[in-house]
């Protein structure tokens, strides 16, 4: 559940940011759900990643998952891909 890792994923995007990488596909395989913990981790790599004139794609959101994104209006904001080379091959 993304929420309750929270606190991995804010590390990860500050690890990802202090290496300079602004292209990052975040991958869902593992996340079955997603709690406003998540979602506010996800807004604020968002964020991050977006003032450093990067992109976040989100890969492979379970059902659940995408249903909360649509939700919250987020998949209209952040793209979302089910293979992992379409990804990539998104930022150009």
């Amino acid at each position: 559940m993304l929420g309750e890792s929270s606190a991995v994923l804010r590390t990860a995007m500050r690890e990802l940011m202090a290496k300079q990488c602004r292209n990052i596909v975040l991958n869902f395989r593992d996340i079955t759900e997603i709690d406003s913990a998540g979602i506010g981790e996800l807004v604020a790599a968002f964020g991050t990643v977006k003032s450093k004139d990067g992109q976040l794609k989100l890969l492979n959101p379970p059902k659940k998952v995408r249903d909360v994104l649509k939700l919250t209006q987020l998949a209209k904001l952040m793209d979302v891909y089910v293979d992992e080379e379409s990804a990539i091959r998104s930022f150009g």
